[in-house]
Formats: structure tokens, sequence, C-alpha cells
């Protein structure tokens, strides 16, 4: 989709602040809009996607496709092909579909379970979910790590790898002041759903591609959950 359909789609509140594509060497193809500083996307989108390629192989995902990324009422789309990088830089995106990614658009009616903190629960419903194929928490306070493996054929060690580099995405976005907290990376195979809380505590989900509407209801739930915080 270019940016100029992207642009006219967009629902109302919420703007295309700027693009950036890059070639394979991630030099600049040609930007538009506002971005305040290209250079620095041309130094972080390597990292990043050599960060987020680690990840999937650890969960044998196939092909890195792109991330998207919300939080602070901003929203960012990178999409990744075999010929270039674009970088998209949102104002006003609260949730999924607000970035045009109709498919995650909440939905809330069909998962059919209240809103609430409860990492028991969590666990309970992620175990429901035929998609999900481990799922794990970590809890700033410790740096300890709580996870559960629903398929036996991932390995403990590479997963636990994976997990260090998606902190390490996170970190990026965080320190180029871009949009974090909820966070989907996309694969051929799969996806890897990270939600950050104000206090770096950590929900992680890894998913094969889900295309159920009430399970991706589900899952946008329980992120929301997490990121409310527990129940006092």
């Amino acid at each position: 989709m270019s940016s100029t359909s992207q642009l006219s789609d967009l629902p109302q509140g919420v703007q295309l602040l700027g693009e950036a594509c890059f070639h394979e060497d991630f030099s600049v193809e040609h930007t538009e809009g506002h971005l305040s500083d290209v250079d620095s996307l041309g130094v972080l989108l390597p990292t990043m996607i050599r960060s987020a390629s680690s990840c999937g192989d650890s969960f044998g995902a196939g092909e890195f496709q792109g991330v998207v990324s919300l939080g602070e009422k901003r929203g960012l789309v990178i999409s990744i092909n075999d010929e270039k990088s674009c970088f998209r830089l949102f104002d006003g995106a609260t949730i999924w579909s607000d970035l045009k990614d109709e498919k995650y658009e909440r939905n809330w009616s069909q998962s059919g379970f209240p809103l609430f903190y409860n990492l028991d629960y969590i666990g309970q419903v992620f175990k429901s979910l035929g998609s999900v194929k481990w799922y794990g928490l970590r809890d700033n306070e410790d740096n300890r790590w709580s996870q559960e493996f629903l398929d036996d054929s991932l390995d403990t060690n590479a997963v636990e790898s994976a997990t260090m580099m998606t902190l390490q995405i996170d970190m990026l976005l965080k320190g180029q002041d871009l949009p974090r907290g909820r966070i989907r990376l996309d694969f051929e195979n799969g996806q890897l759903w990270i939600w950050a809380s104000v206090t770096d505590d950590y929900l992680m989900a890894y998913t094969e591609r889900v295309d159920n509407r009430s399970d991706l209801s589900a899952i946008e739930q329980l992120g929301e959950a997490f990121l409310l915080g527990p129940l006092v």
C-alpha cells in the first residue's frame, strides 16, 4: 500500500507523520513528511532487523517481514522485503486498526472473559488458544522469567536467547523515543507479541499466524490487561 492511499484511508484523528524507505544497504531511497532524523533510522533498522531475525530463527518462524508498534498515541510500521525497508511513523494511533491493520481491529465482545490482570488466568487463556506456542513474563524487580512452552519442538536455550533479543528491540525503540509498549514482530510463519509496562515488566507470546478474529481479540485483551497492571 502506498503512503498516499494510507493517508487517505486512515481513521479520523490518525495522521502519517512521515515515511522513509531504504535500499538493501540502508542508504536512503526516498523520504516524505516530517521525520526528525532519517540518518539515525538508517542505523537503527539493520540492528533491529538482525535482532528480530534472530528471534524468528529461535521460534522457527521463517523470514522476518516487519514490525508494528504502538505507544503514547503514536504508532510505527516497519515493512521489510527483498528490495527495501520502509519506516512509517503515525500520530494519534492507539490500536492496531489505526495503522490500517484491519484484521487486528479490537472486538473484545468476542473474547468472552473479563478484563483484569491475573497471571494464572492469563496463562490459562493463552493455553486455550491453539495458535500460542510459547509465552513468558518477566518481573523487572528480580529480572526473572516465568515461561511456558506449549510446543515441544521449541529449543529452550534458543527461546531464552530470543527474549534477550526482544528486549534489545524494545530498548532500541525506547532509546530513539519511538512508539513502544505494544509491539508485534511479523514473520512468514508466526508472530511474536511483546507488551512492556511502565515499570519495564514484560509479557511476550509467540503464535502461529493468526487469522481468527476471536483469538486475535483475546490476545490483544490479555496484553491490555497486563499493561493495566495488577488489581490492588
